[in-house]
């Protein structure tokens, strides 16, 4: 009685030691003749134990010639123990059928393919049937299904084992599949031996580089049966069969052994949810798992998160990624973790990657600077994290600290110019901080030319832009002349860099136009337009060129050959009719940008008379209330989907914000944001010879280049409107207007220089001078309220200060012809 306890407890703990594979010691305790069994089952268990303890110690798998030799060595002894039972020069006892799946599985370990698969078909592994199995027995059978299907992928198709190829594949794929279902399910009954808890996600990464043990239980067969499975699906086109497997890996209740597993699931997953599932298309996460002896268990109850779209479903797989991601980085910047390091980095930066593009398409900005800065702590001088991380900022509109991870950025790539392109962008078109757009510029175009680089023409281009904007903002002429050097010269280098970049030419027309030298301004504004036809700024900036005197044949002959006044004026008529045709050529491509009906109606005004522009202007009004009143009730911002090309702006004429930016991706120089980075053509209205225009046009285009709240375009309308009532002497609509616009904007600058055009032109001139003065104390350096400031004190008597005011607009702006 005693002894059949004994032999009853020793067989207890010898199939513990198995399940636990604890090899050591059960050769130790079968080799010292502890356990009393039959030798038919020691030798079993000796075979077992010496070959899993080689496998262990080895990775002879899909390996060299030369390691297969030396696994035939090394696995000699345990072949030797594994053929008695296997019945082929003994008995066939109860051991026989897993001896010859071991077997096959050594077999396969040498390179032995038609061996290991003749020992499978002995043991008719494809006529098992489904029933509850010992954790142990549960292994076996997962490695032999995946021993199958690797080594009907390693044998040709005309082999003995090969069969045809419909055939071939399909073995494959379901032994790969039955592989991976079972060995979820002996890893979840792994856990339960092992007494432990279902797993959780940390948040922070840990000081140990190195993953918990018990994850090296699945082995690499069981693991490339799980892997390889929804990949062959992928391979040969079967999208909904992939996802399906996918989802059946991941909705498994979880064990240690396949927490890293998860985060590479999840990922592909998520890719190829990305990529070929569609709102239409797609099918939801089945609430129940299959009923079956070899499969794993799954999650259920009440309270479980189920996606109801693809969308969701993205989210959450990413989301879950990066927790994981964050769970397994490693912290420790020892040199001995260096490769466990890159590993964990590597895989952190594919889910980053995949979240940055999900989440951008939905305008999740937030989101993504929210997981990128968690990501700076095991990011450390990862320039890809860094760069990904300033991108999110500046998408997010945090444009402080964009900058300052951009410098950083460009400290970790010395060589690479464009971090030094994304700084200066940001500094000139979003902060004010021209002194330092300048000099990241500069360092931009430095790094650029150094390394003859294909972004060198657009680094030059927004230094030029930088120095244009400092010369706007001089007022000491020497100085104001050195800039202007300096913008030339970058953007003449810039040509030379890149003769086709239709932008160079275009800032080049803009600058000459600025300095009033017309002829030079059409040469480069043709000569973008015939290298891009449809771009909009090109367009508006030559309608207005054309619509100067200076424009006109007769500008450009002799005082001698001038017939008389007459023709000049004439010809000047034409141009402006030549202009207005291209206006409202244009239009018809963009029927609702309120920045061509704006020159428009200042063309027809010129044209053919007041009466004209004033239907242009109702109809702006009218266009604005159809695209905009509803929206501008609830603060919605003046673009939309319809009208994607139209901007507001802003009204302080020497904000250094106003010029505007061509805009440089981290990879080539998008031109995505062109139409509406260059709107800022319409401010050469100053070229204009006609006041109105040139003092209004000007006024309302320096403005910072983005999107703004809807009532400013009303505000733009109203004064607009105002300005034809009072020249056409029409002062109470206009003073209707001024009203309307007040209503906007109280505060304008732009109002109160209206409200003083009424009351100069009803000869108030002690009411014109107050509203004159209130708008120079708004904006000091508005030019035509100045003009009409020491005009007012000159109607009023005072001479001096009249000279004094004119001599100070003179000074602010030398070549404004009105003043002089």
């Amino acid at each position: 009685m005693t002894s059949k306890k004994s032999t009853g407890k020793l067989e207890v703990d010898v199939q513990k030691l198995r399940d636990e594979g604890s090899w050591k010691k059960l050769i130790e305790l079968t080799e010292g003749g502890k356990v009393g069994i039959n030798d038919q089952l020691a030798n079993f268990l000796l075979g077992e134990a010496k070959l899993e303890q080689y496998l262990e110690e080895h990775t002879p798998y899909d390996a060299a010639n030369q390691t297969h030799a030396e696994s035939k060595t090394g696995l000699q002894e345990a072949k030797q123990y594994l053929t008695l039972p296997a019945g082929i020069e003994g008995s066939r006892t109860t051991g026989s059928m897993d001896a010859q799946l071991l077997l096959a599985k050594l077999h396969f370990a040498c390179g032995e393919y038609n061996e290991s698969l003749q020992f499978l078909s002995e043991a008719g592994l494809d006529q098992l049937t489904e029933k509850p199995l010992p954790v142990r027995s549960l292994k076996i059978i997962a490695e032999s299904f995946a021993v199958q299907a690797l080594a009907l992928e390693k044998i040709p198709p005309g082999s003995t084992h090969g069969k045809n190829n419909d055939s071939r594949d399909q073995q494959i794929l379901r032994s790969m599949e039955i592989a991976g279902d079972i060995a979820l399910l002996y890893l979840q009954e792994q856990d339960k031996l092992q007494g432990q808890s279902n797993w959780s996600i940390a948040t922070t990464g840990s000081n140990s580089p190195l993953p918990p043990l018990t994850e090296q239980r699945i082995g690499m067969l069981l693991e490339t049966a799980l892997l390889r499975a929804p990949l062959i699906h992928i391979k040969a086109q079967r999208w909904n069969e992939a996802i399906a497997r996918y989802r059946t890996v991941l909705r498994a209740m979880e064990s240690s052994a396949t927490q890293t597993l998860r985060l590479t699931f999840a990922r592909q997953l998520a890719e190829v949810l990305l990529r070929k599932v569609c709102q239409a298309n797609y099918w939801a996460v089945g609430s129940k798992g299959p009923n079956s002896h070899w499969k794993s268990k799954y999650y259920s109850g009440s309270s479980l998160f189920s996606p109801r779209d693809v969308n969701e479903e993205v989210f959450l797989l990413l989301l879950l990624s990066e927790a994981m991601a964050v769970r397994d980085a490693v912290l420790s910047q020892s040199p001995e973790f260096r490769e466990l390091r890159k590993a964990s980095m590597r895989n952190a930066t594919v889910v980053y990657d995949l979240l940055i593009v999900c989440c951008i398409q939905h305008g999740q900005t937030a989101m993504v600077c929210e997981s990128l800065e968690r990501a700076l702590k095991f990011s450390f001088e990862d320039a890809h994290i860094w760069t990904q991380f300033s991108y999110s900022l500046i998408a997010a509109g945090k444009f402080n600290k964009a900058v300052l991870v951009l410098k950083e950025v460009a400290r970790l790539c010395p060589q690479n110019p464009l971090p030094c392109l994304m700084a200066a962008k940001v500094c000139l078109e979003h902060l004010n901080l021209v002194d330092d757009g300048f000099n990241l510029a500069s360092e931009a175009t430095k790094r650029a030319e150094a390394q003859d680089s294909n972004v060198a023409s657009r680094a030059c281009l927004i230094k030029g832009i930088a120095s244009f904007i400092k010369w706007r903002q001089s007022r000491i002429q020497p100085l104001k002349q050195n800039w202007m050097s300096v913008c030339l010269k970058s953007l003449r280098d810039a040509t030379e860099h890149d003769p086709n970049d239709h932008l160079v030419h275009f800032y080049l027309a803009l600058t000459h136009s600025f300095c009033r030298q017309v002829t030079q301004a059409l040469t480069e504004v043709r000569m973008a337009l015939r290298l891009r036809g449809e771009h909009l700024p090109s367009l508006l900036l030559l309608s207005l060129l054309l619509s100067t005197p200076a424009a006109s044949p007769s500008s450009q002959m002799s005082s001698s050959s001038i017939s008389s006044i007459d023709d000049e004026e004439e010809s000047h008529v034409n141009q402006c009719q030549g202009a207005l045709s291209l206006a409202e050529a244009t239009l018809e491509e963009y029927p609702n940008n309120f920045d061509l009906l704006y020159i428009k109606t200042l063309l027809e005004e010129r044209c053919f008379g007041g009466e004209v522009a004033l239907g242009t202007a109702k109809h702006m009004l009218a266009l604005w209330k159809q695209l905009y009143e509803d929206s501008s009730s609830a603060g919605a911002n003046v673009t939309s989907e319809n009208n994607p090309n139209n901007v507001s702006h802003s009204y302080s004429n020497y904000d250094t914000r106003s010029l505007a930016m061509s805009a440089v991706s981290a990879q080539h120089i998008s031109e995505a944001n062109e139409r509406e980075s260059s709107i800022y053509a319409q401010s050469v209205a100053a070229a204009r010879a006609e006041q109105a225009l040139s003092d209004v046009t000007s006024s309302m285009c320096s403005s910072l280049p983005k999107p703004g709240p809807a009532w400013q375009v009303q505000l733009k309308i109203w004064l607009l409107t105002g300005e034809l009532y009072v020249r056409l002497g029409k002062c109470e609509e206009a003073l209707a207007c001024a009203q309307e616009a007040a209503i906007l904007s109280p505060a304008s600058h732009h109002v109160m220089h209206l409200r003083g055009l009424i009351h100069e032109t009803k000869n108030e001139f002690a009411d014109a001078k107050t509203y004159f003065k209130n708008a120079t104390s708004l904006s000091p350096f508005h030019i035509p309220s100045l003009q009409h400031l020491g005009l007012c004190v000159h109607y009023l008597g005072s001479h001096r200060l009249a000279e004094k005011t004119l001599r100070e607009t003179v000074r602010l702006d030398p070549v404004a012809e009105n003043s002089w």
